[in-house]
């Protein structure tokens, strides 16, 4: 019997968490959350990113798709030898390719930032080639027999659960837009002193050229005296103007971040490629306004210039256009800032949006009890969040 199944036992919960990118992020809220809920037993099952080897040159094997999914499968095999499991919880697709099998006896709920045709869309930026018609037809079948398996879906933003309606066919009930959102301890919009002369930009971002980190040290360095530049990248530079300072090896938990973000008074990622692009959330919740580009979710974000300003990827003159504006109307930045800062509070905090996403899980489980027992009972029937009409 599960412990779903017996009185006061949570239902345990096997989490799955891909530790790519911003991926690495949103695994540390889930877990963090998992823990304190009272409704939760948790094991968790991290997929690290290694290089393939041998392996990665195979085609149609390869990819890291394949290697993600063959690693959560035999994990996930042996947990559930291990012990009992009553809901799964994988972030993201990616490792959950293979686990169509493991659906069919655990209801399972997929969480992720993009669906494989969200990330064809921005994907040249990070090297992605679309294949021929009949691969990607067969890609795309694929992905949607696991995604309309899964118990529920959670999309990190608006722009994610459309695909998942409209290019893999999943009912939109069963899509839950959850944001990851972040920790408001920790990002959060202090009282900033009216200053005088440059303006002081930040850049937050490992992969500095799809970031479009070159884009940005090209244009503030053609603006000294009106604006000034600190980038946090795991990047080593030389040759940067005084104007420009460079942060290396700070992670989340450094201190010295979320200090950079409260001396900041512009946060700026003209990124070339992203999905959903987690540091903005940050740099709004500390009540910054951005400037980036119109790619993923990032849009949808900013909203239509109220919390920030959208230029084209790759426009250098609209970025510096976009910074002098700024820099010349700090009245403006504030008040973009101000409604950014609101905008964090009341739709990404990581208490809230964790909390809710743990309600899902136990809610999963919950029903699978019930149904296994012969009652009628539906995920629809929890007011758990967000879904996608």
């Amino acid at each position: 019997m599960s412990r779903a199944g017996r009185v006061g036992a949570p239902p345990r919960a096997l989490l799955v968490l891909e530790q790519t990118l911003g991926n690495a992020v949103y695994g540390a809220l889930v877990e963090r959350a998992a823990t304190a809920h009272r409704d939760i037993d948790p094991e968790v099952i991290r997929i690290h990113y290694r290089e393939g080897g041998a392996l990665s040159r195979l085609p149609g094997v390869g990819s890291w798709t394949v290697r993600a999914s063959l690693t959560a499968r035999s994990e996930v095999r042996r947990a559930m030898r291990r012990r009992p499991t009553d809901v799964a919880f994988v972030c993201t697709s990616v490792p959950g390719m293979l686990l169509g099998d493991v659906m069919t006896r655990v209801p399972t709920v997929i969480s992720t930032d993009a669906t494989p045709a969200n990330f064809d869309l921005v994907g040249v930026a990070y090297g992605h080639e679309v294949g021929a018609g009949l691969v990607e037809t067969i890609k795309r079948t694929a992905v949607a027999r696991i995604f309309r398996r899964a118990a529920a879906l959670v999309a990190w933003s608006e722009w994610t659960a459309r695909s998942m309606v409209v290019d893999y066919g999943v009912p939109p009930n069963r899509v839950h837009r959850i944001p990851p959102g972040v920790d408001l301890s920790l990002f959060t919009a202090g009282e900033r002193p009216a200053r005088h002369g440059p303006i002081r930009v930040l850049f937050v971002g490992s992969d500095f050229e799809r970031k479009g980190g070159r884009d940005l040290v090209e244009v503030v360095a053609s603006l000294p005296g009106t604006a000034e530049l600190d980038i946090v990248t795991s990047q080593a530079m030389s040759g940067l103007p005084p104007h420009i300072r460079v942060h290396r090896e700070l992670t989340h938990r450094s201190p010295e971040l979320p200090a950079l973000f409260q001396a900041a008074e512009v946060f700026a990622l003209p990124t070339r490629g992203d999905t959903y692009a987690h540091v903005v959330v940050e740099a709004m919740a500390a009540g910054l306004p951005v400037i980036s580009t119109p790619v993923g979710a990032i849009p949808e974000l900013l909203g239509s210039g109220e919390r920030g300003v959208l230029v084209p990827r790759g426009d250098t003159r609209a970025l510096r256009d976009a910074l002098v504006r700024l820099a010349s109307d700090r009245g403006l930045a504030r008040a973009m800032g101000s409604r950014a800062a609101a905008y964090a509070r009341a739709t990404h905090d990581s208490d809230a949006n964790m909390g809710r996403l743990m309600d899902l899980l136990a809610a999963t489980a919950h029903d699978r009890h019930q149904v296994a027992r012969g009652r009628d009972a539906s995920l629809s029937s929890h007011p758990i969040t967000e879904r996608v009409c």
